[in-house]
């Protein structure tokens, strides 16, 4: 077994193991809901890009209940699971649920052998968002 089988096996049973470091979440590929799979990943909710700088990148205050509200998360995937980012006009994208809230892909960050690092945002951010560009 070479170094890349090993690092591939370690994927599934390592990084993605539910008693350790994974979860399940429920991935629609290009939103379809006819197309639902229940997959394996690592949620980085903690982890923000952007320094609050970009709209979706980050937390925004919720003044009515005075808390901030995660707009973005982090999660670590099989590299086997082909993620669609969305592009220009095309408005299809992957769509995940992860813990009964709504996210979707906003572009894969990094790839490797074995996992890939997909940056979503949340649902409500994406609509407002597109609404605004379109508007």
């Amino acid at each position: 077994m070479t170094l890349r089988d090993q690092i591939i096996a370690d994927t599934d049973t390592v990084f993605l193991n539910n008693a350790d470091f994974s979860e399940n979440v429920k991935w629609f590929p290009l939103g379809a809901v006819g197309s639902l799979q229940t997959i394996k990943a690592v949620v980085l909710e903690d982890w923000l890009e952007g320094n609050f700088q970009v709209p979706g990148d980050g937390r925004v205050l919720d003044r009515e209940m005075s808390r901030q509200l995660r707009e973005s998360m982090l999660i670590e995937i099989s590299i086997s699971h082909a993620i669609t980012e969305p592009t220009g006009t095309n408005a299809d994208t992957d769509t995940f649920e992860i813990r009964g809230e709504t996210w979707y892909v906003k572009r894969v960050l990094a790839r490797d052998m074995g996992m890939q690092a997909v940056l979503l945002v949340r649902a409500q951010e994406f609509i407002r968002r597109r609404g605004e560009y379109r508007g």
